[in-house]
């Protein structure tokens, strides 16, 4: 007891390192923000008070309400671990926006209009803040049965998918300005670089790239005059969830997105957990699902429609000094800007030449530790875990070729029709395999999972444990949450169990099934490998902590 107040008195709220955290979490809270406001506003044609007066100030409350808890618990934690500890960054995910923008808002805003569709999002927020305050009380279990190169696995394919890809795509659109960012950042981060007097090397890099962005006409300033936006508590969202559910067949049926992308948020946040256990900080699985879930009822209780949750890239924050205190900042920013109309402006000082240089260094880092962390055959498990994720932005890459051969052939004439045929010749075994890739694709997180936890387990000599990961994966894939579009009703799913193929979904489920026999018939043929290759390999979880 004596320890633990002796760390609470030698405790640092603030370290020149939150510097960094602070504006990496700024930065890649205003890229989703304004990602919010591309997709709703400037492609959905929702109006300015919607965007600007109800979801915006609704998402910074529940930014705000996640990184104030986060600190909170990153506080209690320091005095268990000293001033090592690292505080899990919060905000919205960038997953979470497309899903709900392409699968509620556009669907919903050409049957019944924007005021609908965004009533309907809201409701959905709220069951998905449901949803996790649900997951709260299975994550425990979740953490400790899941193996963590799965775990590490799916993080490192979700920054590839989201952040590397894009990240090199505009540094190399913008390399006069973003090359010299980048050239201070990877320092910053990787070896947790520091200037003379302790001076945070992002703060200076992030002034730095600003003027290059500005002076090579990147960006360009303007003020902007404050209008306050002050979050509205949405007082009916219980009557509109009724109406909702009353009119089933014209909106209940958008919602069945949010079981997968409830499960997408309750495993991502747990693997996020477990990126920061693996780096020392022994955070609660609970707690921190607990915290997802507050705050994302609370932004559909203010009229947000995006759920928060925790941000991938904890190691990278430890790496670039940033302890405790950051989030309070980045948060408390974040709601100021969000109640205003000064996140135009907030963008135009991080713009993407600085915000994407930065991001893709987290990425980098959070891809690094899933290999770093685990070692040895195990590292072949996260990379597997990663494949999914690979694919997922290859379908994209053949969706543009087929769209571009197509077009390409249309328009050909006699002068192009020997190059559109030797073109063909190429394209079409490329194309040929868009349909697997596809396929692998659909359930990217939970796919990945269960082909970690199957190699995991396998390296470790425990093939029960194996098939059962195996057995879960014939379930999902019967139930339509990995390889395919849609989840199946209990009619449906008897449907397919009655009529069985080796195509699809079925072949699918047989596939898995079959696997997990051959496992078993595997464990009782030689017992005796489990125990001697699987012996000492628990994990910590961190779940007897904060």
């Amino acid at each position: 007891m004596a320890e633990e107040e002796g760390y609470a008195r030698g405790a640092r709220l603030f370290v020149s390192g939150d510097i960094n955290g602070f504006i990496t979490l700024l930065a890649h809270n205003l890229f989703n923000l304004f990602l919010i406001i591309i997709l709703v506003r400037t492609i959905l044609g929702f109006p300015d008070h919607l965007v600007y007066g109800r979801i915006l100030p609704g998402v910074g409350i529940g930014i705000l309400m996640g990184n104030i808890l986060s600190f909170l618990i990153a506080l209690r934690l320091q005095t268990i671990e000293g001033e090592d500890t690292t505080a899990l960054p919060f905000g919205v995910n960038t997953f979470s926006i497309i899903i709900i923008c392409f699968g509620v808002l556009l669907p919903i805003s050409k049957a019944f209009g924007p005021e609908t569709a965004w009533k309907t999002a809201v409701v959905a927020t709220f069951l998905l803040g449901i949803v996790k305050m649900v997951g709260a009380l299975l994550a425990s279990h979740i953490h400790r049965v899941i193996p963590r190169p799965a775990m590490l696995g799916t993080l490192a394919g979700t920054a590839f998918l989201l952040i590397v890809l894009g990240g090199f795509q505009i540094v190399y659109q913008q390399p006069v300005a973003a090359f010299p960012f980048l050239c201070l950042v990877l320092p910053a981060v990787l070896v947790g670089m520091k200037l003379p007097r302790g001076i945070p090397l992002i703060l200076v890099a992030a002034i730095l790239g600003f003027f290059l962005a500005w002076a090579t006409g990147v960006t360009h300033p303007t003020p902007h005059p404050a209008t306050i936006h002050p979050p509205k508590l949405f007082h009916n969202i219980l009557f509109d969830l009724k109406n909702i559910v009353s009119q089933a067949s014209g909106l209940v049926a958008y919602l069945h997105l949010l079981i997968p992308l409830g499960v997408y948020g309750v495993l991502y946040t747990i693997s996020n957990v477990d990126s920061a256990v693996a780096g020392g900080n022994r955070y609660s699985a609970t707690k921190i699902q607990t915290v997802d879930g507050v705050a994302t009822l609370l932004v559909s209780l203010f009229g947000g429609c995006f759920p928060t949750t925790v941000h991938l890239g904890h190691p990278a924050y430890k790496r670039m000094g940033a302890r405790v205190g950051y989030p309070v900042l980045a948060g408390v920013i974040l709601f100021l800007v969000t109640t205003t109309n000064l996140v135009n402006m907030a963008g135009e000082l991080l713009p993407p030449a600085v915000v994407s240089p930065l991001l893709l260094v987290v990425g980098i880092t959070v891809v690094s530790q899933a290999f770093r962390a685990v070692g040895g055959m195990e590292g072949l498990a996260s990379g597997v875990t990663m494949l999914p994720h690979l694919l997922a932005s290859f379908t994209g890459f053949l969706l543009i070729i087929r769209i571009g051969h197509t077009r390409l052939v249309d328009i050909g004439s006699e002068l192009l029709a020997g190059y559109t045929q030797s073109l063909s010749s190429v394209v079409t075994p490329i194309l040929g395999v868009a349909p697997v890739v596809s396929t692998l694709s659909q359930g990217t997180l939970l796919i990945g999972m269960v082909w970690g936890a199957i190699l995991t387990f396998i390296v470790r000599g425990s093939l029960i444990k194996a098939a059962a990961a195996s057995f879960v994966g014939a379930i999902l894939s019967i139930v339509g949450f990995i390889h395919s579009n849609y989840l199946y009703s209990v009619s449906q799913v008897k449907d397919v169990l009655t009529g069985l193929s080796i195509r699809g979904v079925q072949g699918f489920f047989l596939a898995y099934l079959f696997m997990g026999v051959l496992l078993l018939l595997l464990h009782l043929v030689k017992p005796e490998a489990e125990a001697e290759i699987g012996e000492g390999v628990e994990e910590e979880t961190g779940e007897t902590e904060w």
